[in-house]
């Protein structure tokens, strides 16, 4: 179980939920006059959530197909890693492209991306070809799949079963 540590700033209570994973640190504010929890994205522009890509490529399997996701992951299958110049992918992905894919499995792999925008874009590869493909914002999937300190807790917990190659 995570410790939590509240500290009072400026008519905030700022909730420290715990460390994940790469030391990217969880933080939920609470609005101490209506109680109603904020994301730091939603009180600043300049304060952004932090998430590892490990934690995003959970987020983006969760959005492309949550069944397959934690398939792999029961099944201790499920693996991270990041297109190198030597990869074969199919046309349209790019060098540093994060992925996720079935250990032993190269019939399907998910691709994504993040842009300067921070959207992230989705490919989702079967038999060497681009078959779907998807938009969202990282806004969208934290506010889909991790804005609870549950969601929080049941992604780290993903992340930590989740094999890199």
């Amino acid at each position: 179980m995570k410790r939590q540590k509240i500290i009072k700033f400026l008519g905030l209570v700022v909730v420290v939920i715990g460390i994940g994973v790469g030391g990217a640190v969880n933080i939920a504010l609470k609005d101490s006059h209506n109680e109603k929890p904020k994301t730091v994205q939603e009180t600043s522009q300049k304060s952004r959530l932090r998430l590892t890509d490990q934690q995003l490529s959970i987020l983006v399997g969760l959005a492309m197909d949550p069944k397959w996701l934690t398939e792999q992951l029961n099944s201790n299958q499920l693996v991270y890693g990041v297109v190198k110049p030597s990869d074969t992918v199919p046309k349209g992905i790019g060098e540093n492209e994060s992925f996720l894919i079935a250990a032993g499995e190269r019939q399907r792999i998910i691709y994504f991306s993040v842009n300067e925008d921070q959207t992230v874009e989705i490919k989702d590869s079967q038999n060497n070809q681009i078959r779907r493909k998807k938009e969202v914002t990282i806004r969208q999937l934290v506010r889909r799949f991790y804005q609870t300190s549950k969601q929080q807790q049941q992604v780290n917990e993903l992340v930590s079963e989740l094999r890199t190659e």
